[in-house]
């Protein structure tokens, strides 16, 4: 495969890890996450000031580490996301789903440090395939698969989100919905560990 072949594959692989990043991004998951780590973490989306770093008044996914104490963590201001050297890093959420699970990912790093930041990514997709295929993580999607259905087909312009969805009403169908799904997510998450660490790290590139 050519290098512009390979940077194609890239960018289509930048789309077809949405499905695993929206996932984390619907409430009822979360909470599943919050639960099985039993740490008191909380995962918000929003705004918040002490996050503001460029003014720009974006939301973002950061984590309320322990409820009691209020800390407040957010993976730009931690270092563990480098948006200014890893241009395409978008994994806020992920990032706090390591975080609640107690997963410590290096921080800092710079632009020659790439092999630590592939071992980065290959430890994220460890601890999320480990996740996703937990027996009661399967149960929970079968549970909320309405929930997040809704969640999935709110971002309508993700063609790939609808086609994990489009499923016969049937007794069993919720069951073959998750299913469906998490064949889905070992799918991203075998490209991830392949080649896709690529797109998140430095200028996204071959």
């Amino acid at each position: 495969m050519s290098v512009p072949e390979r940077n194609q594959q890239l960018k289509k692989f930048s789309w077809d890890i949405y499905p695993l990043q929206n996932l984390f991004s619907i409430t009822s998951v979360q909470m599943h996450v919050e639960r099985i780590s039993g740490n008191q973490s909380e995962i918000l989306y929003g705004y918040h000031k002490d996050f503001d770093d460029d003014h720009s008044g974006q939301h973002n996914h950061w984590i309320l580490q322990n409820k009691k104490n209020g800390t407040k963590l957010c993976s730009i201001q931690s270092g563990i996301q480098n948006i200014k050297d890893d241009v395409n890093d978008n994994l806020c959420q992920l990032y706090c789903i390591m975080k609640c699970l107690n997963i410590k990912l290096p921080s800092n790093l710079g632009p020659n440090d790439i092999t630590q930041k592939i071992n980065k990514h290959k430890l994220m997709v460890a601890t999320i395939r480990d996740l996703v295929n937990r027996h009661d993580f399967k149960e929970m999607l079968q549970e909320k698969m309405t929930e997040i259905q809704e969640g999935f087909t709110e971002m309508d312009f993700l063609e790939r989100e609808h086609y994990l969805m489009y499923e016969t009403q049937t007794r069993n169908g919720n069951k073959r919905k998750t299913h469906h799904l998490i064949d889905e997510l070992n799918y991203i998450l075998d490209d991830w560990d392949n080649f896709g660490y690529k797109y998140f790290i430095n200028d996204g590139s071959w």
